[in-house]
């Protein structure tokens, strides 16, 4: 068997694909897991303004996924495998105590997102994950309609199972420039249009940017979009230097 053959092979270290990887590897699995940053959870360590919204402690699943739409039919299979207590324990287990704040939002602890990507990457090495970085992925190899590997910066590479774990269009500055949900579509995959989930606002009024830093609670904001949809959320709302921001279910299916 070729040295470049695998059980498993994880496309993208986003916290989605170390724990797939890291699963697996538990699972017995040989896993190799490349990541074309120099690190992993790259955007993992700056979200929720380096504080990390882990996971909502909702542990009712069906209350949960009222907030998913028409993303909810597909959702109660795995979260009933793997639900919302599942993920508390699962960072708390491994020296990353939780707390939850308003509006059941949970944070770790620390309240520093890096610690929660150092706990991943922690899973991963401690089951002996294969690990590139700096490797970009470039392809699909398909013959008779099957995929039969997979081609990178560093060379071709097969598996019994491919996770793509690359992420969307968010934080392009990160890598997430979602070329890799792209790439699905030389599989014959409908792709449909991205929507931003969970985004800041950017505004020109220089007004609004000359008030960065302040934040006013139990604000109700009205979003228009160009193609005439409009929704409202209310919450606190954070000025900043480009527009506006806030917690999690305010800025969250604004699209």
């Amino acid at each position: 068997m070729s040295t470049n053959h695998y059980d498993v092979v994880v496309i993208g270290a986003g916290p989605a694909g170390m724990m797939a990887a890291g699963r697996a590897a538990e699972r017995g699995k040989r896993v190799l897991l490349m990541e074309k940053n120099k690190e992993v959870g790259k955007k993992l360590s700056i979200t929720g303004g380096g504080r990390c919204n882990i996971l909502n402690a909702e542990s009712d699943t069906r209350k949960l996924l009222e907030n998913y739409g028409e993303a909810a039919k597909y959702l109660h299979s795995p979260f009933s495998q793997h639900g919302m207590d599942d993920s508390k324990c699962f960072f708390e287990e491994r020296g990353l105590p939780i707390v939850v704040e308003a509006r059941q939002r949970a944070f770790p602890e620390t309240q520093d997102a890096r610690d929660v990507t150092r706990v991943m990457k922690e899973y991963v090495t401690k089951h002996h994950v294969e690990l590139w970085l700096k490797t970009a992925f470039e392809g699909w190899v398909v013959k008779n309609g099957e995929i039969q590997g997979i081609t990178t910066s560093r060379g071709s590479v097969t598996a019994d199972a491919y996770v793509l774990a690359t992420g969307g269009s968010s934080r392009q500055e990160t890598g997430s420039t979602g070329e890799g949900i792209q790439s699905l579509t030389t599989l014959g995959h409908t792709i449909h249009d991205p929507n931003p989930n969970n985004v800041p606002l950017t505004v020109k009024e220089q007004w609004v940017k000359d008030l960065s830093g302040t934040t006013l609670s139990f604000m109700k904001i009205t979003f228009t979009s160009k193609n005439g949809t409009k929704l409202s959320r209310t919450g606190k709302v954070l000025f900043t230097h480009f527009g506006l921001s806030g917690h999690s279910s305010l800025m969250s299916r604004m699209k």
